[in-house]
């Protein structure tokens, strides 16, 4: 209760309208380099510029397409480009040190978007809590790195793009609680809690449709997996950029194909407000969801 009353008051503070126009503005310098270093000449340069800039997709059929697909939220750099990048740095046991200054350096780059700051947050809170041997849940931790985020920055009160990244990372919070080992149940299972947890913030804005599930088994591993990478191959070596265009390439025609029976049907969205009831609701669920279990286990 006195962390929200902290927030509350917070979301009034003239400082903090002052931090994010500041850091706003000393990230654009960052992301416009970025973009400059982009092969300009490249067929694929709209997707090398979200994928890697954070830059938002121009009026397209691959934009079009990614909202009927609902996958517009992880083909723009979002807070699972932070987690890919980590997860790389992990395999090669790179410092923490290291991996805070690329991981905040990347997050300029990428235009300081609310998505990409949450993620680097929830980062940064998860490596203090290992460090430290702290016991926190992970749900507790999404939703501190949230506040911090409001926290720092109120004007993201009403960010779409936050509200989103905060529900996709609570999906995953609330998938690990029922303790699913096995690969292909897990990752269904970690689909469809996405896909419900974002329902209600997507609601008259994107597209919500049953079908995203699968596009979100199917097509989200391509978008990390090897979109992502040979983009950043491509980026940091031209001439493996024919890797990036001809994945993109195949992306675009299985992703058009895909959702051709999907008709994008937008409406008025629904205000913030109730998106934010929507995440309080759910943290609620999964806090007392946990206790519950452990009760259980305790008993047993």
């Amino acid at each position: 209760m006195i962390i929200l009353l902290f927030l509350a008051l917070s979301l009034s503070t003239p400082l903090s309208v002052e931090l994010l126009n500041y850091t706003s503005d000393f990230a654009i310098g960052f992301h416009l380099k970025c973009d400059d270093l982009l092969p300009q000449t490249s067929a694929s340069h709209a997707s090398l510029a979200a994928l890697i800039c954070g830059a938002n997709l121009p009026t397209s059929t691959l934009q079009n397409d990614l909202l009927r697909s609902s996958l517009i939220h992880a083909y723009v750099v979002s807070g699972s480009h932070l987690l890919l990048l980590d997860q790389f740095f992990s395999i090669f046991k790179i410092p923490g040190l290291v991996r805070f200054l690329f991981l905040s350096f990347y997050s300029l780059i990428a235009g300081w978007q609310a998505p990409v700051v949450r993620a680097l947050l929830s980062w940064i809170f998860t490596a203090t809590k290992f460090r430290m041997r702290l016991s926190i849940p992970s749900d507790l931790l999404v939703a501190i790195a949230g506040m911090t985020c409001l926290l720092l920055f109120p004007a993201w009160w009403s960010s779409l793009s936050l509200i989103l990244s905060w529900c996709a990372s609570l999906a995953l919070s609330a998938v690990g609680l029922f303790r699913i080992r096995k690969t292909f149940p897990r990752i269904f299972a970690t689909q469809l809690c996405i896909f419900v947890f974002m329902s209600f913030p997507l609601w008259g804005w994107g597209n919500l449709h049953p079908l995203s599930v699968l596009f979100n088994l199917t097509l989200m591993p391509f978008i990390s997996l090897i979109l992502f990478p040979t983009a950043i191959l491509g980026f940091l070596f031209p001439p493996a950029l024919f890797l990036f265009e001809h994945s993109e390439s195949l992306f675009r025609w299985i992703l058009e194909h895909g959702t051709e029976p999907i008709q994008l049907v937008r409406s008025s969205s629904l205000p913030p407000g109730y998106s934010w009831m929507w995440i309080t609701a759910w943290h609620v669920v999964i806090h007392f969801f946990r206790i519950h279990t452990r009760q259980g286990r305790d008993h047993s």
